[in-house]
């Protein structure tokens, strides 16, 4: 039996879903009927693989979007997984990032091609986390780290004790 906050996130998830699948509908009929109806003559090939950018970046993180975020349910038909809670954040939130920035330069490629320039941010934010997440941290040494202060605390009690157990020992 499900409880009514899992059947309450169920039905959130679901309207989340319908409304990124509203979204990305709505974006991908004003970028075609705008680049390839309206502005035929600016539509050039590389409006082409623009959208096919963004159709993959769609496909890619809409896919994992939908799979965090479905119901599990047993074999009798009980609920064991509500799904994904939006909060969390994580790897959903990277997903939902790439989404709304393709959006957002989507529409907007529509009237300018300038607005491709947002998608730079993806490759960019990446870069920046694996150089201060992943390189920097590694490239340290635990001497050039700054030291906490329970670190210090507890730095401090090791040699006061060491110094007084020297000081026993050679009586």
């Amino acid at each position: 039996m499900a409880k009514g906050g899992d059947k309450r996130r169920i039905q959130e998830n679901g309207a989340h879903v319908q409304k990124l699948k509203f979204l990305i509908a709505f974006a991908n009929v004003v970028y075609i009927g705008s680049r390839f109806f309206i502005y035929k003559n600016s539509a050039i090939s590389w409006h082409g693989g623009a959208l096919l950018l963004t159709s993959l970046a769609y496909t890619f993180c809409f896919s994992g979007i939908i799979a965090a975020l479905a119901p599990h349910y047993s074999a009798n038909g009980d609920i064991i997984f509500s799904g994904a809670d939006l909060k969390t954040g994580g790897v959903l939130s990277y997903y939902h990032d790439i989404v709304y920035l393709s959006l957002f330069s989507q529409i907007l490629g529509a009237w300018t091609n300038y607005a491709w320039l947002a998608m730079a941010a993806i490759p960019a934010y990446a870069l920046h986390a694996l150089i201060t997440k992943v390189l920097l941290p590694s490239w340290k040494t635990p001497e050039e780290m700054p030291e906490s202060e329970l670190d210090r605390k507890r730095r401090e009690k090791r040699e006061r004790q060491s110094a007084r157990a020297e000081k026993f020992a050679r009586r």
